[in-house]
């Protein structure tokens, strides 16, 4: 009964184990739209823009006029004896003890000149933020081309695996037909030993490659936002060679002006430029109109003071300046002239970093492209060496030990082919997001 039980159990808990691991059919263009919509950086990188948008909007509201308004009630004590001038009936009171007070003002007041500082304080935010959309972009390519790279890498294990499990049957047919030639006597027993090493050797890549797949699949699940348990079902990625290319200044420019990077690297070069004009601001004087308008009980302005509100009003122009910055503001412009020059050595860096990274990616692809053709020459030769050795194996005119190279050298040649043209594929993406497209 208990061993009846087990088995339930065992077999309940492997039905859930098999449910759960779900098959998803995925091509390419599907898995580049998941990567980008579960992208975990592109929601950090949506976070840094509308934080800097707001930050743009908090330097526009700077630039409204600022309207003030207090309001003030107070109850003052009545021990205080009025100041009597005369005699009664003439008599008159110059300071009445009006007990309840209340002063209440409207003010609004604008910087009509702030030394440039205001407008420029402006711009160079709107250049950080565009800046910033630029650097969303760069990070949506980033994850574009981390997705292509584990899809293909992906696509490459499970051909492996299918060249390998094709190349194990072939193996186990060798190997019934060398059990054949042992019971005729026509081979040794060692023979079967040495087929039964080279069929584990083949079973051990066989593992091996599965683990790989394993890993892959379960990275690109996370990648895309999938459960991990989500086996994907790969569409045949059609492998076509592009035509060859070569590096010139035409190329080399097209990715200078087309790279995000290059791009937000200038904006910030232009917020640089503005952050020393704003530190050249503070030779000037600060002018601002305002106006005031008081409803106040008592209002002072009126004399003698009344137990009743009285509204006036004032208006001016104020013009105020530090004395200090005269002697401070030589440093802050040095300041942010250092921070332009690093931003523009920055620029120029990354420019060189962008020549020499489409260098390399050309060479790249080209050497992906010269792989393809010498694998295929290799397979189509390795096939014809397999199927020579096998007839002359079979006609007990070559040994076991050279068929079984013949095999794995085939078996070499069939994984080279998958990986040349799954890499000259990727090495190509790879170009064209170096060039900025």
């Amino acid at each position: 009964m208990n061993h009846k039980l087990t088995l339930i159990v065992f077999a309940i808990l492997l039905s859930g184990h098999i449910q759960a691991q779900t098959a998803k059919k995925l091509i390419l263009n599907d898995a580049i739209n998941l990567g980008l919509q579960n992208s975990r950086q592109l929601r950090i990188s949506a976070s840094k823009l509308e934080a800097m948008q707001a930050r743009v909007q908090q330097v526009k509201n700077q630039l409204l006029p600022s309207v003030n308004m207090s309001v003030n009630y107070m109850r003052i004590s009545d021990n205080v004896e009025p100041f009597r001038i005369g005699v009664p009936p003439n008599e008159k009171i110059l300071n009445p003890q009006i007990l309840n007070q209340s002063y209440n003002r409207l003010g609004v007041q604008y910087g009509i000149f702030t030394g440039f500082r205001a407008i420029n304080t402006l711009k160079s935010n709107e250049f950080l933020m565009k800046a910033t959309q630029l650097d969303a972009e760069k990070d949506k390519s980033e994850i574009k081309l981390n997705v292509i790279n584990a899809y293909y890498n992906l696509y490459k294990f499970i051909v492996s695996k299918r060249v390998l499990e094709d190349n194990l049957k072939t193996l186990e047919s060798r190997l019934a037909d060398t059990r054949k030639f042992v019971a005729q006597g026509v081979a040794l027993q060692n023979d079967v030993l040495k087929l039964e090493l080279n069929q584990a050797n083949l079973q051990q890549s066989l593992a091996d490659v599965q683990s790989g797949m394993d890993i892959t699949n379960f990275n690109l699940d996370m990648l895309l936002g999938l459960a991990t348990e989500t086996i994907l079902e790969l569409d045949e990625i059609v492998i076509t060679s592009k035509n060859d290319v070569t590096v010139s200044t035409t190329f080399l420019n097209d990715a200078l002006q087309n790279r995000t990077e290059i791009k937000a690297t200038e904006y910030r070069k232009l917020a640089g430029e503005r952050a020393v004009e704003i530190s050249r601001g503070n030779y000037y004087p600060i002018v601002s109109v305002g106006a005031n308008y008081d409803y106040n009980l008592p209002n002072q302005r009126v004399f003698p003071q009344q137990d009743a509100f009285k509204g006036t009003w004032n208006a001016g122009l104020t013009a105020s300046y530090n004395l200090v910055n005269l002697y401070t503001t030589k440093a802050l412009i040095q300041e942010q002239e250092a921070n332009l020059a690093q931003t523009i050595t920055a620029k120029d860096q990354l420019s060189d970093a962008i020549k020499m990274e489409v260098n390399a990616n050309v060479s790249a692809y080209k050497t992906a492209l010269q792989k393809i053709v010498l694998a295929e020459k290799s397979v189509i030769q390795a096939n014809e060496n397999q199927r020579l050795m096998k007839v002359r194996y079979n006609n007990q005119v070559a040994t076991l030990t050279e068929l079984l190279e013949a095999d794995t050298l085939y078996t070499q040649v069939q994984l080279n082919i998958v990986n040349a043209r799954v890499d000259a594929e990727l090495a190509y993406v790879k170009l064209m997001k170096s060039v900025g497209k």
